[in-house]
Parts: structure tokens; sequence; C-alpha cells
């Protein structure tokens, strides 16, 4: 595990499928706790702390030319980000529904296929 810089994402979604596949208790009609559900989030939550461990031994050196390239990227507004998005996702739709329209009107015999 050394060397390595987990997604947090991963352990939590982990976490939540053994919380809701699994039940607190082993039996519906006596009190028992679900000792295998239990393990499964001990594992769990060990592997976050070794990790956690093994990344305050790390000691990482700034890089200042990785930094200055990184603050000289431009960077958009909302509007430019989205509007420039929206252009290239209603061109693709568009592409896309012209396409299956084509398809369906040949499958129905009303018009000749070419592409």
């Amino acid at each position: 595990m050394h060397g390595t810089v987990p997604y947090l994402g991963t352990f939590l979604t982990d976490l939540m499928m053994v919380d809701s596949a699994l039940k607190d208790t082993a039996e519906d009609d006596v009190q028992l706790i679900n000792f295998d559900k239990r393990r499964k989030e001990f594992e769990l939550l060990t592997q976050i702390r070794l990790l956690q461990a093994a990344a305050a031994l790390y000691h990482i050196e700034p890089d200042d030319d990785f930094w200055q390239k990184f603050c000289s990227i431009p960077v958009n507004s909302d509007n430019e980000r989205f509007s420039s998005f929206d252009c290239n996702i209603i061109a693709i739709a568009f592409v896309c529904y012209s396409h299956v329209l084509k398809c369906t009107k040949w499958a129905l015999g009303a018009v000749e296929y070419s592409q």
C-alpha cells in the first residue's frame, strides 16, 4: 500500500453496500448481532485507518514548476463553460436524433437508407 492515495468514495460506497445488504441482526425473531456485517465494516474501517497512518508519513516537496504552470491555466467563467458544453451536447443530440429518425423511416419503408 506504500505510495497509494485511495479515493475515499470507494470506501464509503463499500460501507453503504455492506450496511444496506446485510441485516443488523442475525435472525428475525431473536435479537442476535450480525457479526458478519460488523466484521466487514471493521475490515473497511481498518483499511481506511491504515491508509491514513501511511499518508501521515508522506513528505511531499512542493514543485515550483508545476505550481507556476498550474496557476497559468486560464479559468473560464461558469457561463463560458456551460455555453460551449450546451452547444456541443445539443449538436450531438441533434445528429443522433436525425439518424434515429432516418433509420426509423427506413425501417418503416418510407425512405431509402443512405449514409
